[in-house]
């Protein structure tokens, strides 16, 4: 989960996908504390967490201005970033992918 999919805080929906077209708005937010207990069972077991992400791209490149309205938001934002509450601790890899799937070819 990046701020791409969320965006930077907890908002309805709609002005949500104003900023962040792909944000999932409040109802993404909501999801973290799941998320989280999720995290710390797989941790607790021993399981290998291992998150995926876009790839940093440049200002205004495609997927940028896909996944923001750039005259709206910051472009020095990291779209890309692992929400920080879900934040990989040391030893969790992170991909970062080209496009949607993190399967390679």
């Amino acid at each position: 989960m990046n701020y791409q999919f969320l965006g930077r805080h907890p908002e309805p929906i709609l002005r949500s996908v104003t900023l962040w077209p792909k944000s999932s708005g409040e109802h993404g937010w909501a999801t973290l504390p799941h998320v989280q207990r999720l995290l710390a069972l797989s941790r607790a077991a021993r399981i290998p967490v291992l998150y995926t992400t876009g790839q940093p791209e440049p200002a205004h490149g495609p997927q940028f201005l896909k996944s923001r309205r750039a005259e709206q938001t910051p472009i020095d934002t990291d779209d890309q970033a692992i929400v920080a509450q879900l934040a990989p601790v040391p030893g969790e890899a992170i991909l970062a992918k080209p496009g949607p799937s993190p399967e390679t070819r």
